[in-house]
């Protein structure tokens, strides 16, 4: 009886584990069914046995086993399950990389890129690419050309990692691009580039995530080869495998975007101005306010 009390007060934890556990017989034996997270879609069935008449110290051995593998099991589930990161996490890690505050102008484009990118960056089949890279860099410098309210390349950083990417990597594969396009000679050998080709095989094998900086890391690859015919853009489009009106779509978004953001600049700049013209007034109009001072501290002390 002691023994038979000892096995069912092993399995109490297993009774309260937070998913789905089923007591198929308590005297043939227990089956724990331990569903893992709704997106793996995988059960594992654990089958612990003790028939009525076999309740030895062996018996309540194997048990306590089972029992533990069970629990690492679980362990295990809990690791692979991790949630999927949201937009504010996404956001709130980038702001928690780089404190210093980014001045509007910059910070509304920044903020709806990251939003743009974290969809891509988590969308089911999405695969990092190189031109995807280049795509994104070009645009990221353009925003922070000389930049003076901070670190650009620490704001870089901080926003490649809240995306859980490298930039290291960003940097280097956009490095690559850069350096080996100004030699093709044709939209064949643009898309004879491994960059390039990697996209077509994934098209190819509808895996291909729809992302507005592989359109422009492409244009680029034109921009730095020299083909600027609207009908290169057509030809290279098409053997990368990306659709065509959605290329048009992300292009004119990115004419946009640079013409927001030299008009922008140029609010600031004038802003700035402003605020360095009227610093300098005060600033002289306190030197003369001291200057007359001082006349007036050595009339009187020659008056003395």
């Amino acid at each position: 009886a002691k023994l038979r009390c000892l096995f069912q007060l092993r399995f109490v934890s297993l009774q309260t584990y937070p998913n789905k556990m089923n007591t198929m017989s308590r005297t043939v034996g227990i089956n724990v069914v331990a569903h893992q997270a709704i997106q793996s879609k995988q059960t594992q069935k654990v089958c612990l046995s003790a028939p009525k008449g076999s309740f030895t110290k062996g018996a309540v051995l194997r048990t306590t086993r089972v029992a533990s593998a069970v629990s690492v099991s679980r362990q295990a589930l809990s690791v692979r399950a991790g949630p999927t990161p949201t937009i504010s996490d996404t956001k709130a890690k980038f702001i928690n990389a780089y404190t210093k505050p980014i001045p509007a102008v910059f910070n509304t484009i920044l903020q709806e890129m990251i939003v743009l990118q974290h969809i891509n960056r988590y969308t089911t089949n999405y695969k990092y690419t190189g031109v995807s890279s280049l795509g994104f860099t070009s645009v990221f410098d353009q925003i922070f050309e000389k930049y003076t309210y901070g670190d650009s390349d620490a704001i870089f950083r901080a926003y490649v990692d809240a995306l859980d990417e490298s930039p290291t990597q960003y940097r280097a594969d956009a490095a690559k691009l850069v350096a080996d396009a100004p030699s093709a000679k044709s939209v064949a050998d643009l898309a004879a580039m491994p960059e390039v080709a990697a996209m077509a095989a994934m098209a190819a094998e509808k895996k291909l995530v729809h992302n507005r900086f592989n359109a422009i890391g492409l244009f680029r690859l034109l921009e730095l080869a020299g083909l600027t015919d609207p009908s290169a853009l057509q030809e290279l489009v098409k053997a990368s495998g990306m659709n065509q009106e959605m290329v048009n779509r992300d292009l004119m978004t990115y004419k946009g975007l640079l013409s927001k953001l030299s008009a922008g600049k140029e609010m600031l700049r004038e802003l700035t101005e402003r605020e360095n013209k009227k610093t300098a007034e005060r600033m002289a109009e306190k030197a003369a306010k001291a200057a007359k001072d001082a006349a007036r501290d050595a009339a009187e002390k020659v008056d003395a």
